[in-house]
């Protein structure tokens, strides 16, 4: 092998290694930003409908004197009876707010006021305020990974991969020169 031969061999490897090392950056920039992006998403994830009513539009008060009542459907619900206006109204847990028999009877063994959340339409429907804000949708990876993927989020991705790509480029330029 003639010394052009080893040369020429030499910056090709390098001009291979520079674009494995290109595409290693951009795929380690692309885990990242979607991680970071999918926690991101999780973590402020959307609020259900009725979430968002009762924190968005809901009546702040204390509900007393709780009380176990049994819907139609012999279902076990919380009632409590609070001020509203000077009214006092006797209002159940909305029905999207599960709560079992054992903490109900708690509560009522307990009979403290409690901090709850009034529908602001109807005023017999009412939320625990504890409750409330622990009402998160709950997101698998999967799910947050494709809506980062599938959204408008893609562009910005392909756009940040790009960059990345260019910096880890010319760093590799600058070091190698």
């Amino acid at each position: 092998m003639s010394l052009a031969e080893v040369y020429l061999f030499l910056d090709i490897g390098s001009l291979s290694n520079t674009v494995i090392t290109i595409i290693a950056g951009g795929i380690i920039a692309g885990i990242v930003y979607v991680t970071r992006s999918g926690a991101e998403y999780a973590s402020s994830a959307d609020d259900t409908e009725i979430v968002k009513k009762y924190k968005l539009e809901g009546i702040s008060c204390k509900g007393s004197d709780p009380k176990i009542w049994y819907d139609m459907d012999s279902e076990a619900r919380l009632r409590l009876t609070y001020e509203i206006d000077g009214e006092w109204i006797t209002g159940t847990l909305d029905g999207s707010f599960y709560m079992q028999k054992e903490e109900i009877e708690e509560l009522v063994r307990r009979g403290e006021t409690i901090d709850i959340c009034v529908d602001p339409l109807d005023h017999t429907k009412f939320c625990l305020m504890d409750e409330l804000y622990r009402q998160k949708k709950i997101h698998t990876s999967e799910k947050t990974v494709t809506s980062v993927i599938n959204g408008t989020e893609m562009i910005g991705l392909i756009v940040k991969l790009l960059i990345g790509i260019a910096v880890l480029g010319w760093l590799y330029y600058m070091v190698h020169k």
